[in-house]
């Protein structure tokens, strides 16, 4: 009973991690066409999910931040857009080191959105 119980549990976090994957796909291609509100709801829904399935600082709910933060930034959002790239950037720093691309890549993110503010400082 127990196993199936586990089974099924599995298969439901599957599912569903699946689901998100394709809405993740999705917002791409909103945010392709340029239709940055549609990508931002099926953004915000894969992070929920893979906040909920993979954890707060999993590699791939930093992907997600970062492209929230895009799409924020094209918007003119753009204190969301830091927070988003700002969040990013900690679990990329904390997961794959200073030296990755991707952590560059959102860190770029967020000097642009400091760019557009006018903080020049740090």
């Amino acid at each position: 009973m127990t196993l199936m119980i586990f089974q099924m549990e599995i298969s439901r976090d599957h599912v569903e991690l699946m689901c998100a994957h394709l809405r993740g796909r999705l917002g791409d291609s909103h945010s392709l066409l340029r239709e940055y509100e549609p990508a931002k709801q099926e953004y915000n829904q894969t992070l929920a999910i893979f906040e909920k399935i993979l954890g707060r600082d999993h590699v791939g709910t930093a992907t997600v931040c970062h492209k929230l933060g895009y799409v924020h930034f094209e918007l003119s959002e753009y204190g969301m857009a830091k927070q988003m790239f700002g969040r990013a950037l900690r679990i990329r720093e904390n997961v794959l080191g200073h030296d990755n691309l991707d952590t560059a890549r959102s860190s770029n993110g967020l000097g642009m959105v400091h760019i557009e503010k006018g903080e020049y400082e740090l």
